[in-house]
């Protein structure tokens, strides 16, 4: 009886059109996440050079430091800093954006959240 009521629900496939810039625009995002995420890298050997530089038992408190470090600014990035970064002036001023603070509130494409990981990772 389930499996007769899930063909019954089953929608017709529709064909999907994918163009070029589609394609661009997803080979675009991929590559910024992959940037990041090599940039990100670089932080984690930045901890294992400050680890190697200190005593045993200061270990905790240099990996602690650094991944407070890394929590601290991806909220101030998130809710201030890209925006004023990248935001768009409304107004005509020089310094910073009008939008674009906490993240667009929701209403960003994939394109805008790769970049916006991307700026956050240096």
């Amino acid at each position: 009886t389930f499996i007769r009521r899930a063909k019954a629900m089953r929608a017709p496939l529709l064909p999907v059109v994918v163009t070029a810039d589609d394609v661009h625009e997803a080979i675009d995002v991929f590559w910024l996440i992959i940037g990041a995420i090599i940039v990100f890298f670089m932080q984690i050997g930045f901890s294992m050079l400050e680890v190697g530089s200190v005593q045993a038992k200061c270990t905790k408190n240099v990996l602690l430091k650094n991944a407070f470090d890394v929590c601290i600014t991806a909220l101030c990035w998130c809710t201030v800093g890209h925006a004023l970064a990248f935001g768009k002036s409304t107004t005509g001023g020089v310094f910073g954006g009008e939008d674009g603070f906490f993240l667009w509130a929701g209403e960003a494409t994939p394109r805008q959240y790769s970049e916006w990981l991307f700026q956050w990772a240096f």
